[in-house]
């Protein structure tokens, strides 16, 4: 079980408490996906293709990173996959303002949690290699 790998990891003080993430994900991809929707049907032309594109790459590494940290236990791929999600979605933040600053608004918490998810995650593989 995931939960079980987890609670032997030795982990920084920062580290948030497990009730956290439940709250924190569901508001994040609910945000996550109302930005989707209001950039779908602001944007058009290469605009859309391209945002609608790296979202989909920003969603896909996204979805990886648990199995990756909690069913492989491998927190140094991970780790890369955490940046990869943040650096993308602060790229996102600037392309979705092209076509609505809502939009953009909407991922900005989004790139806040994954930016401190990276820092998290690396010091949990330097703490756990």
């Amino acid at each position: 079980m995931p939960s079980e790998w987890y609670s032997t990891l030795t982990k920084p003080a920062y580290n948030p408490p497990a009730w956290i993430f439940g709250p924190v994900w569901t508001a994040l991809y609910l945000m996550m996906a109302a930005a989707f929707v209001v950039f779908a049907l602001k944007s058009e032309g290469k605009t859309r293709w391209l945002g609608l594109t790296l979202y989909t790459v920003n969603i896909i590494a996204n979805l990886l990173w648990t199995p990756l940290f909690f069913w492989w236990h491998r927190i140094g791929v991970a780790f890369v996959d955490c940046l990869f999600i943040a650096v993308s979605t602060w790229f996102l933040i600037a392309w979705f303002w092209r076509s609505t600053k809502l939009g953009s608004a909407l991922l900005i918490p989004y790139a806040l949690w994954t930016s401190f998810a990276s820092v998290l995650n690396f010091h949990l593989w330097l703490l756990n290699r």
